[in-house]
């Protein structure tokens, strides 16, 4: 997929051998018993040049309907998808629930889940993720959430509720139609910066978006009205609040260690 954008060679090809032409370097050569024409090199470089340059845009523009034609032939010389052979190890297994990514908000929402009894599997692409969540004996697959053939290999026919911590707009658009294809029974959450981006993730049917900036105001406000002017209840909050981060710093330190944009 990636070799059809570089399919072409560029102009400078043209200006290098013209420079090497007009440069006499073509004498040269030639004077060492290494004959080459040098107008024949020229006009054969001029002509892959407009042949390779006007075939990869056609090639780029069409690569979504190009590339499923050679995968399978291709597929011959790379490697064997590791993810692909865990997922079809797992496939047998019953989820019901599937978590795209885990940072530190999925830190939490994989407590809930097990707080809950659902049974879970996380998907991320971090090597270092998936040798921690390994170590811990969590179910884990690697593999990357913006993949459409990825997601197809994904038993979301069997599964009741997926989370996406994720938040950017195309994976989650990409995994709310992949679930709507197959299950649309699901519960999907989602979580997006931005409010436009959460509106238009409920137009395309997604259950909830977690907004985390609108969510730590609305958290706020209920605190002011649960707590009042009563300093005892907010030092009780407090208190709460530092045994949660002291705990979570504990499990998961590389959550403490970010810029706050």
């Amino acid at each position: 997929m990636a070799g059809l954008t570089v399919a072409q060679i560029s102009e400078f090809s043209i200006i290098l051998i013209t420079i090497l032409l007009t440069g006499g370097y073509f004498d040269y050569v030639n004077s060492l018993g290494l004959f080459y024409n040098a107008q024949d090199i020229l006009l054969l470089v001029t002509t892959v040049g407009l042949i390779t340059i006007t075939g990869s845009s056609y090639l780029i523009i069409y690569a979504d309907k190009i590339y499923p034609f050679f995968e399978k032939p291709l597929s011959f010389f790379e490697k064997r998808n590791k993810s692909k052979l865990k997922i079809e190890e797992k496939k047998d297994q019953q989820y019901d629930c599937i978590v795209f990514g885990c940072n530190r908000i999925g830190h939490d929402i994989l407590r809930a889940l097990e707080k809950t009894k659902t049974s879970y599997i996380v998907i991320d692409h971090d090597p270092q993720k998936i040798k921690t969540f390994e170590k811990n004996k969590i179910n884990v697959i690697y593999g990357d959430s913006s993949d459409s053939d990825f997601l197809d290999d994904l038993p979301l026919n069997k599964i009741k509720m997926i989370v996406s911590t994720v938040p950017d707009l195309s994976t989650n658009l990409l995994i709310l139609e992949k679930v709507n294809e197959r299950n649309k029974k699901c519960i999907s959450i989602l979580v997006s910066y931005h409010a436009d981006e959460a509106i238009r993730l409920y137009e395309e049917g997604a259950s909830y978006v977690v907004v985390p900036h609108f969510l730590g105001g609305h958290y706020t406000a209920t605190l002011i009205e649960t707590c009042g002017t009563n300093i005892d209840k907010f030092l009780k909050e407090k208190l709460n609040h530092m045994k949660y981060l002291e705990k979570r710093k504990k499990e998961a330190p590389e959550h403490f260690n970010y810029e706050i944009k």
